[in-house]
């Protein structure tokens, strides 16, 4: 009988080549050596790096197909364990080994006969190495969770640390540390893109493994990485960690801020002309672009060069009729609104000195602070606990328990490093001040130079000013801190005892600041300014903003003889006379109608219900409009033209008493009942002209000059509300007519007389 043939099988669990790497040629060796003894008829060596944990190796299927085809009757291996670690391998060799095509296997640690014994016995070995694989995961998993819970990440170590493997553990790489901490620094700026950032790590020495410079996604990667504060992330949880961080918190949450409002990485473009990129149009709100002209003067045979800036009007629903402008007549405009938050020399020594002695002032109330701070970590820290406890009991799903537990440990962290920043430097808040009075300081010379203009542009941006050009006029809008200047006390009427430091005010005083407000500023505003001056500056000695310094100066010595009410009272007094007028059209209304000014398009036009919707929530638009309107300053203006239409229109009503022949209701549905319903309480008297028309297209007209972006939206209301008018049978298409003519007679009238 013909001696069967073998397939001599070796296998290690992974194909990294320097894991496990004596194991095949051992296996090799040794396997040749008992074929030689026993005589076994060798027909080939294969040799395989794959787990067995899962089906799927394809030299060992291979090799069973190569078997079912008569290749080979046999099969020579180590242990098992080399065949099969899953139920799927392990099922196919005794199935064919059930059905004769698999004669026998031999191992050198293993005995096997293909009887029903050995079979059973082959069983229990193929069980027995997939329960070793499946304990040796669990207990894996075991031992990284008992690690984190010590606080240490498991893994491997990310760039800028090393993995200790003598004392197992993660410490700080010497080497790469001070470029990922720069590397953060740099990023925060926001001047830098991730392929700047990835030409900074290479030119540092950190590249790949393969000698190539680290992708951008890897820089994202490591930007967004908590491990560098301190945290660390495992199983999409966020836990504390023991190693030591290399950032602040506070400069992951400027990153982060960054990155968020970055999106995608931008090149930075360097600007050809000093202004571009700063200036936005008033119009359509799309950025001012500049371009150079040259013109030749034959009489003096020379060239001059002018440089023009402009709307760049890439506005798709807005069409910008915004002129040119020179860079000539731009400058001096410029000029003015630095020279406004320019500081002289003596405001600038008193406000050294009122620094200085708050900086020796303020060391014992940074004791309080940090109590306070502590106060809020202990409730943080039970909070934490109280979360968890809601997970246990399964209160919250593991989404919203990771999500609300990586908040609190933001907060944290936030609040442990304000402590320890307040308790190793409480006056840090001292030198950012210095710095803005510094700046303010050098504003006149920077207006005063009109050869260097990239300087004008750094100031204006470091004061974070929102330049507006509308009718060759540049609007600024300054941000809280440099406005402050400008309502600032002269040195002769400061108080002299008055620091930069918050004075508590009592109850009296408070409330009589809150009834007085800045006539550029909405009530809410002043209120919430007044608490936090007397409230909130526990905090302000850790941040780097000058903000609530300077507010606070304007709180403490000027506040009371800058504010005024008229503001307010002139639109109190314009909303009193605005409901006055309206409420002319009840009377007017239950008069009766004289004139039907009915065409015969009028009949073409069916009845609707189910246009009651926008005719009714023309009441709404209406109220919502003098919400979004109250605190702009086409508020007044709207008033006056809303009260000009509405005088017109009654007066019209009052003379020509005309109106509409509604037809009558027979459907039960919701609409028609509606609809029902606004023809009892509103009479078929006031149809021309159609009051929905001209005050909608009111509304939309200063709504449009409020949200230039939303004309859209703006508009298709509008159109929602005309057509009702006809639709749900309230107006003929004559009414609309007058309701447009009036609204164009009230703006052109309001624009004589909209400045109260």
């Amino acid at each position: 009988m013909k001696s069967p043939a073998y397939f001599l099988y070796a296998r290690k669990s992974t194909d990294d080549q320097e894991h496990q790497l004596l194991s095949i040629p051992a296996q090799i060796d040794e396997l040749r050596e008992f074929s030689s003894k026993e005589g076994l008829n060798i027909v080939d060596v294969i040799i395989e790096s794959k787990t067995a944990k899962v089906p799927g190796r394809a030299l060992f299927n291979q090799m069973l197909d190569r078997v079912e085809k008569g290749e080979a009757q046999g099969i020579l291996a180590w242990h098992p364990d080399r065949l099969a670690r899953n139920a799927v391998d392990s099922g196919r060799i005794v199935y064919l080994l059930d059905r004769n095509i698999l004669t026998d296997l031999k191992f050198l640690t293993f005995w096997f006969q293909n009887t029903p014994q050995g079979l059973f016995m082959l069983s229990i070995a193929f069980g027995q190495s997939k329960y070793y694989v499946d304990s040796l995961s669990e207990n894996t998993k075991r031992g990284l969770r008992q690690k984190v819970r010590r606080g240490e990440c498991p893994g491997v170590a990310p760039l800028g640390y090393l993995n200790d493997r003598l004392n197992r553990k993660i410490i700080v790489d010497p080497k790469a540390s001070p470029v990922i901490k720069e590397l953060f620094e740099l990023y925060s700026t926001s001047q830098y893109t991730y392929d700047q950032m990835s030409t900074f790590l290479k030119d540092k020495g950190l590249i790949t493994r393969g000698d190539k410079p680290i992708h951008k996604s890897r820089v994202t990667f490591i930007l967004s990485n908590p491990f560098y504060f301190g945290y660390f992330r495992f199983n999409k949880e966020i836990h504390q960690g023991i190693h030591e961080p290399l950032i602040t918190k506070k400069l992951f949450d400027e990153v982060q801020k960054v990155l968020e409002d970055r999106g995608h990485s931008h090149p930075n473009v360097p600007y050809n002309f000093p202004f571009t990129g700063l200036i936005k149009c008033g119009e359509c709100g799309m950025m001012i672009s500049a371009e150079q002209h040259l013109k030749y003067y034959k009489s003096i045979d020379q060239g001059q060069q002018f440089v023009y800036y402009r709307c760049s009007k890439k506005s798709k629903v807005t069409k910008c009729l915004q002129p040119y402008i020179t860079q000539d007549v731009i400058i001096p405009q410029l000029n003015d609104h630095i020279q406004k938050v320019s500081l002289s020399t003596s405001d600038h020594q008193w406000f050294m000195n009122k620094l200085n002695t708050d900086e020796h002032q303020q060391r014992s109330e940074v004791l309080l602070i940090i109590q306070g701070f502590k106060k809020d970590l202990i409730s943080t820290n039970e909070k934490l606990s109280k979360l968890l406890d809601s997970y246990l009991d399964n209160v919250i799903s593991r989404e919203d328990y990771l999500k609300k537990k990586e908040n609190l440990f933001s907060s944290k962290k936030t609040i442990e490093q304000r402590i320890n920043t307040l308790e190793q430097s409480p006056n840090k808040w001292l030198e950012p001040m210095r710095e803005f009075f510094n700046d303010a300081l050098g504003a006149n010379k920077i207006a005063s130079d009109n050869i260097n203009l990239f300087q004008k542009r750094e100031f204006l941006k470091k004061t974070g000013s929102n330049l507006i050009l509308k009718n060759r006029i540049v609007d600024c809008d300054l941000p809280e801190q440099w406005a402050a200047l400008l309502r600032r006390p002269t040195s002769r009427n400061r108080a002299e005892d008055t620091g930069v430091e918050p004075v508590r005010a009592c109850a009296h005083e408070f409330s009589r600041l809150a009834h007085y407000r800045p006539a550029h500023l909405p009530y809410q505003e002043v209120r919430a300014r007044i608490e936090l001056a007397h409230n909130c500056f526990a905090d302000s000695c850790v941040t780097t903003s000058p903000t609530h310094r300077v507010l606070l100066i304007l709180l403490q010595t000027c506040i009371l003889n800058n504010w005024s009410y008229n503001d307010w009272m002139n639109k109190i007094f314009l909303l009193i006379i605005f409901l006055l007028i309206k409420s002319i059209y009840i009377p007017l209304n239950k008069r009766g109608s004289k004139y039907y000014w009915k065409i015969k398009l009028d009949d073409s036009i069916p009845f609707i219900p189910i246009f009651i919707i926008p005719y009714i929530g023309y009441f709404f638009y209406v109220a919502a409009t003098i919400i979004y309107l109250w605190n702009t300053k086409y508020i007044n203006n709207f008033f006056v033209t809303y009260i000009i239409s509405y005088i017109f229109a009654s007066l019209f009503w009052f003379f020509v008493p005309n109106g509409v022949k509604r037809p009558k209701i027979y459907k039960k549905d919701i609409f028609s009942k509606l609809t029902a319903l606004t023809y009892k309480y509103d009479e078929d008297t006031n149809g021309f002209p159609s009051a929905h028309i001209f005050a909608t297209l009111i509304c939309s007209y200063f709504l449009a000059l409020v949200f230039p972006t939303h004309l859209i939206l703006i508009w298709s209301v509008t159109f929602s509300i005309s057509i009702s008018t006809v639709f749900v049978k309230q107006h003929y298409i004559l009414d609309i007519l007058g309701g447009i003519i009036t609204f164009w007679m009230s703006i052109m009238i309001g624009g004589l007389f909209g400045k109260i």
